[in-house]
């Protein structure tokens, strides 16, 4: 499962063909709390503050990418770094000529 995320890094240096990819990281994965309240709408996760999907600390999805085929990696985690973090991948991407992540942390699950 893992190459079939990170491989097309290692892909894009080998032949060339940069792309940005951004990760909207909440530090978590909400889709097991809404499969669960579409079946069981009353039930434990409809009362439960978390049933164990938040991932703290989260995977260093930058860092994997980086390692996987030389990327240029970013987290971001303000606000204020966002516009500067574009500016900087998107210039590994035209003018570097490689692929580059972005992970930008968003609220909180």
């Amino acid at each position: 499962e893992a190459k079939e995320k990170f491989g097309f890094f290692v892909e894009a240096r080998q032949y060339g063909t940069p792309f940005l990819q951004v990760v909207y990281n909440n530090r978590g994965w909400k889709a097991p709390k809404f499969s669960a309240l579409a079946v069981h709408p009353d039930g434990y996760a409809s009362r439960a503050n978390g049933i164990d999907v938040a991932f703290d600390p989260p995977p260093d999805y930058a860092g994997i990418a980086a390692a996987a085929g030389g990327a240029y990696a970013r987290t971001v985690t303000r606000t204020d770094e966002v516009e500067t973090a574009i500016a900087a991948a998107l210039h590994a991407v035209r003018v570097e000529k490689r692929a580059a992540v972005l992970d930008v942390w968003l609220a909180r699950l």
